[in-house]
């Protein structure tokens, strides 16, 4: 039942075997449709809404189980409502869903915009100053 759901998470077909861990789409507000949304809780609502206003989010999202989360290739985070209040485990506190969404997208984007200049110096052809 959690391979279903995680596939449901990620818009794709049920696995046969053991789910796939690469490769995974940019995140989408449907990457959180489920088939019964009588089982999305008030975390998966949170992000389908961030989602929905940060269309470009460049990160891959995957919920493994209840409050577990994995956003890209960073490892599995803990997420709890507490109050009103959506909170990511980070270290031995807490940091809000939107801000830790926000670095996270930050974080890749600067990620990116670094390997380009790099592969852009890698194909420059090298010049000799006089």
């Amino acid at each position: 039942r959690l391979q279903s759901r995680v596939a449901a998470l990620e818009g794709r077909p049920a696995p046969k075997g053991v789910a796939r861990r690469s490769g995974l789409p940019q995140a989408r507000k449907e990457d959180l449709e489920v088939a019964d949304h009588d089982d999305e809780d008030s975390i998966d609502r949170v992000i389908r809404t961030y989602l929905e206003h940060n269309p470009d989010f460049p990160v891959s999202i995957q919920k493994v189980a209840p409050n577990y989360y994995v956003f890209g290739d960073r490892g599995t985070v803990y997420i709890q409502q507490r109050g009103e209040h959506v909170v990511v485990r980070v270290g031995g506190g807490y940091k809000s869903l939107q801000v830790f969404m926000d670095e996270r997208a930050l974080m890749v984007t600067r990620d990116n915009a670094a390997a380009v200049r790099r592969q852009q110096a890698e194909q420059a052809p090298w010049r000799t100053h006089r």
